[in-house]
């Protein structure tokens, strides 16, 4: 029962940084949330934040579905790990290249 009700928080959370990521991908502007001031590219700050609540998605729905083909299961964990990993280094990206250090 806890395991299940920790799925769901887990893909909600998800969830809500993929919604939270189209956003600041869309608008290209933080919401108020994060105050006014940005250190950050707010669009690539949006992609890391998509990929990595797409990546926490698909992990935690991988490890829900019993009856996945074993030929479709380690793909999709190659990917969300890939995402998981992507998301979090286009984040610190965004700070950098706000900045002005090299790779702008």
């Amino acid at each position: 029962m806890i395991l299940a009700v920790l799925r769901m928080a887990a893909i909600a959370a998800g969830g809500l940084n993929v919604a939270l990521g189209l956003y600041l991908l869309i608008t290209n502007r933080s919401p108020r949330l994060f105050g006014r001031r940005q250190d950050w590219d707010p669009r690539l700050f949006g992609g890391g934040m998509s990929l990595l609540g797409a990546g926490v998605v698909l992990m935690t729905v991988t490890n829900m579905l019993p009856g996945l083909p074993l030929g479709l299961s380690p793909p999709l964990l190659v990917v969300s790990i890939g995402c998981c990993l992507s998301g979090p280094a286009l984040m610190l990206w965004s700070a950098a290249t706000s900045r002005g250090t090299p790779g702008n």
